[in-house]
């Protein structure tokens, strides 16, 4: 369900995340039911290019998927194809290429989800050898830690205070571990509809708030959690989506029943989160004219929607930090290119 082979990731100045206007106030809904869409409000953003890197003469970037921001700068992104950690510069030039596909010390299998690492660094799930991966700012090796869960698959992780929130399709699927892979709680479902989602209508994106308390948002579905212990808050997206359709097809011949399952395409929700101090960013596909380049602003304090941001262009992914936008894509073309951009209010703001 996730899609990451193009990406954007906004890194915005904080006074993006204040006005115009006071945040939109939106009356509690349920977020399992139909609900009226809040017209989104457009702060002005002008986009300046930095400068670019990737070109038919790269060798480095071939099929990138997830991608997190560097706190040191530039950018962290797992290459899908080559299996393979990068680090790209605040200067555009790949610091670090670490790892290749396989099963050893420093090989990757599959790895689906990644977080910015309190040292600085990036920790990956790498599910299919399952195991956490943790890299440090230069791309040496720290630690390679056994996942011991119930689950294949980890969707999303998020760092929080001695070790890692994990999301996974397993159950229960909301999971804390430490820093050696041992599960620390398992949280219950947030609610009954919750429970009766299959796994693959829950798919998600993760992001650390604080050291107590991480974000969890549906990739297709209507809401974001905030998770602080064993507290869950639920809030819904500015523009509802519904959850997709499972269509179950049952065909018995004799004693052998076969029993297909097919998802409908749906326009995306929350494709990815980011996080800067109290304000969540949430890239969001839908249906609206502007669909694959909105950036929406949440108060993760109050859950309340604040603004609206347009990327310069479509794109699949959307992160939003500070300072410095960073652009990947394969739109138009064979090659990825990563375009650093800055962000800066509008004179019509």
């Amino acid at each position: 369900m996730k899609r990451r082979a193009g990406i954007i990731v906004l890194l915005l100045p904080l006074s993006m995340a204040c006005n115009p206007g006071r945040p939109t106030e939106v009356e509690p809904v349920n977020i399992w039911s139909e609900a009226d869409n809040v017209p989104r409000r457009f702060a002005s953003v002008v986009f300046d290019t930095l400068w670019t890197y990737g070109s038919v003469d790269d060798t480095v970037l071939q099929m990138p998927g997830e991608i997190v921001p560097a706190p040191h700068g530039g950018v962290y992104v797992f290459d899908l194809a080559a299996s393979r950690a990068i680090h790209i510069d605040d200067a555009g030039r790949v610091a670090w290429v670490r790892g290749r596909r396989g099963q050893g010390p420093g090989e990757f299998m599959d790895v689906r989800a990644l977080s910015e690492d309190r040292d600085g660094g990036v920790v990956l799930a790498d599910h299919t050898n399952g195991r956490l991966v943790r890299l440090d700012p230069e791309g040496n090796l720290v630690q390679e830690v056994p996942l011991i869960i119930e689950a294949s698959y980890v969707d999303g992780i998020a760092t929080v205070d001695g070790g890692y929130a994990l999301y996974t399709n397993g159950e229960p699927s909301l999971l804390i571990v430490d820093e050696d892979g041992e599960i620390k709680a398992r949280l219950a479902s947030p609610s009954v509809e919750w429970e009766r989602l299959d796994w693959m209508q829950r798919t998600g994106d993760a992001v650390s708030w604080s050291e107590d308390a991480w974000v969890l948002g549906f990739d297709v579905g209507n809401g974001w959690y905030v998770i602080r212990g064993d507290s869950v808050a639920a809030y819904p997206y500015v523009e509802h989506t519904s959850f997709p359709v499972m269509t179950v097809t049952v065909v018995t011949e004799g004693a052998t029943t076969t029993t297909t399952r097919r998802l409908p395409r749906v326009p995306s929700s929350g494709s990815t989160l980011s996080v800067k101090g109290d304000t969540l960013a949430v890239f969001f596909e839908g249906r609206s004219p502007d669909r694959n380049r909105m950036l929406d602003l949440y108060d993760l304090t109050t859950g309340l929607y604040i603004h609206s941001v347009a990327t310069p262009g479509a794109s699949d992914v959307v992160l939003a930090e500070d300072g410095t936008v960073y652009a990947l894509s394969r739109r138009g073309g064979l090659y990825p290119i990563v375009t650093a951009l800055k962000p800066r209010m509008g004179d019509d703001s």
